[in-house]
Formats: structure tokens, C-alpha cells, sequence
């Protein structure tokens, strides 16, 4: 029993998606360091906007509103390459028109803490992806 053995080490999945896929803004607009910047500036300011507009919707328990949020920054973090913000908009989209049932209040609670940690995380690498661009 237990004699020296230890657990196996678990590894991650080779494959994690990345908070941030830049090659997918780059097949957009090209490969230009100047234009990728000025997209990601452009979309770290919008991100910044919708997320303090998401809270708010969230402070009020307004599904609606977050549904309304949630649909203008669904394209633009697929645009960037901000797939995993891009699904869970999507998500909260539904909420629109009756699509699906306006969750209760502890879902609202996950959405909201999901919410917060997937905006923290992607505007650190968008500003990780900011420094390593050339000037």
C-alpha cells in the first residue's frame, strides 16, 4: 500500500484553445504591425466599454441587457481571435427575444464570475500582444 508509488501526473490537453489568436485578426487585416496594433487598441477599448456595460447588466440581474452587450462584442472578439469571450457571448445572446429561458439567479452569478475572469485574462494578452508587436 502507497509503498514509494505516486499518482500520475495528470498532463493538459496538448491542444488548449489560447485566450487570444492574433493569427486569426492577422488574416483579416494582414500583416501589417501598425494595423494589428491600432485593431487590438481599437478592440482593448471597445472590450473595456462592454465589459463595464456587462457589469452593470449584471449588477441589475438584467439578462436582456447582457444579451444586448453580449451581441456587439460576440463579432468583434471573433474578428480578434478572442474565440472562448466570442462563445460565451454567444451564450449570453441567447437570452435575447426569448430564444432560451432567462437563467436564475445563480447561473447570472457563474456567467457573471465566467465573464470576469475571460475579460481580465484577454486584457492581459492583449496587452502582452501590444508589447511583442514591433514599434
Amino acid at each position: 500500500r502507497g509503498g514509494g508509488r505516486t499518482d500520475p501526473v495528470v498532463a493538459p490537453p496538448a491542444c488548449v484553445e489560447p485566450m487570444l489568436d492574433l493569427a486569426v485578426l492577422r488574416r483579416l487585416v494582414g500583416d501589417d504591425p501598425a494595423v494589428v496594433a491600432e485593431f487590438i487598441a481599437d478592440y482593448r477599448g471597445a472590450l473595456a466599454s462592454h465589459a463595464a456595460d456587462m457589469r452593470e447588466a449584471f449588477r441589475r440581474a438584467d439578462p436582456a441587457h447582457a444579451a444586448g452587450v453580449a451581441h456587439r462584442l460576440k463579432s468583434s472578439s471573433l474578428a480578434v481571435g478572442a474565440a472562448p469571450l466570442a462563445r460565451l457571448c454567444e451564450r449570453l445572446e441567447q437570452w435575447r427575444n426569448g430564444n432560451a429561458a432567462a437563467p436564475d439567479p445563480l447561473q447570472l452569478q457563474r456567467d457573471r464570475l465566467d465573464f470576469e475572469r475571460l475579460v481580465d485574462t484577454l486584457t492581459h494578452a492583449l496587452d502582452a500582444a501590444q508589447q511583442e508587436l514591433p514599434a
